[in-house]
């Protein structure tokens, strides 16, 4: 479920918020395919498209999940070979163990917390990953009111298994 402002807002302002969101590390972009882009990869949340417009370009092929029709359509105009489905974390609209890793870029604490993990663990495949990724501000490099960076390290992660 998305909450009525957060929607609307972002609707209304999805080029803007497209433009001042930083990318994700190419390192980071790097490692998540080497260990995690094999088989079906659901972008949930995925927003305007940034993580996933980098995953295409890295090769992979990912479905993206998003509720705010303008987000998807962001997704859409610069990525049309991309799957992309009106859902959410806690309503996909995936089949039951039908992804090997979920990715959640800069949407996990927007997920309900009880009912998001129940979705994804049914639709990840046994063995299946959800990793979740974010940005932190780097304020090491040039001190207070830095730019926003990513984070290189490498992403968490936990396996799904039968219950």
């Amino acid at each position: 479920m998305v909450h009525d402002a957060a929607r609307s807002g972002y609707d209304r302002q999805a080029d803007v918020y497209a433009s001042v969101r930083p990318s994700c590390h190419p390192a980071l972009i790097e490692r998540f395919i080497e260990k995690y882009a094999r088989g079906v990869v659901a972008d949930v949340g995925a927003g305007t498209g940034i993580f996933t417009s980098q995953l295409v370009d890295a090769g992979c092929a990912p479905i993206a999940i998003e509720p705010v029709a303008s987000m998807r359509n962001s997704i859409t105009a610069a990525h049309p070979q991309v799957t992309v489905i009106d859902g959410t974390a806690e309503n996909t609209g995936l089949d039951d163990n039908s992804v090997d890793t979920v990715v959640a870029a800069q949407a996990f604490h927007w997920f309900d917390p009880d009912a998001a993990p129940t979705e994804i663990e049914r639709i990840l495949r046994p063995g299946g990953f959800l990793v979740c990724v974010w940005n932190v501000r780097d304020e090491t490099s040039i001190g207070y009111g830095g730019t926003p960076t990513s984070s290189t390290d490498t992403p968490a992660t936990h396996p799904v298994t039968e219950p």
